[in-house]
């Protein structure tokens, strides 16, 4: 997003009321490659009056290593979260392996809609539960406070929703519903998206 950007596209957002007249501003993807990109949106957000975002942490982004092992962002982030952002677990790689198998409508949602980023798309339950508790372990153990779970694409199957509240998140999004993983109510909501 170049500078302006974030402002000029705010109304659009301010728009798009919920049910109940709440917005949250996600930035998805946040890493420590992305954080020079992060730090100049979240620059344009302030000047535009939004205070707090639900940042969306990558755990290994595309198995490149921890992303709470670079201290200076895992330091940064906390700076983030003390000052009120939401630090959530997005995915663990964020990438999804081809298979030979799949048929024309995985080929679409893996391959063309998430460029081979559907990472939770068809995992199973024990596989979902085991990378989110990694996850979840990994950034308690870097001081952060993760409460949520948001599958890379909103991709995330109800066996997964499963996993994701047996391992103590307390809420994941679908592109036009928030979950709450404690009590099962499903909030409508719409998600509109800037992507480059």
């Amino acid at each position: 997003m170049t500078d302006g950007v974030a402002a000029d596209f705010l109304p659009i957002l301010a728009a798009a009321e919920s049910p109940i007249g709440s917005l949250v501003v996600s930035i998805h993807d946040v890493t420590p490659i992305t954080q020079p990109t992060i730090e100049k949106i979240l620059a344009d957000l302030r000047t535009a009056g939004v205070r707090v975002t639900s940042l969306l942490v990558v755990p290994d982004y595309h198995h490149r290593g921890k992303s709470v092992d670079d201290a200076n962002f895992a330091s940064w982030l906390r700076e983030l979260e003390a000052d009120g952002h939401e630090i959530v677990i997005h995915g663990y790689f964020h990438d999804r392996p081809r298979r030979e198998s799949e048929g024309m409508r995985e080929k679409f949602l893996t391959r063309v809609y998430t460029q081979d980023e559907a990472e939770f798309f068809d995992l199973k339950y024990d596989e979902v539960f085991a990378r989110i508790t990694r996850a979840r372990n990994e950034f308690r153990e870097a001081r952060l406070s993760p409460i949520g779970f948001i599958a890379p694409a909103w991709l995330l199957s109800t066996e997964g929703e499963r996993a994701a509240r047996d391992a103590d998140m307390q809420y994941t999004t679908r592109i036009a519903t928030v979950i709450d993983l404690l009590t099962g109510e499903r909030e409508r909501s719409r998600a509109l998206v800037y992507s480059t």
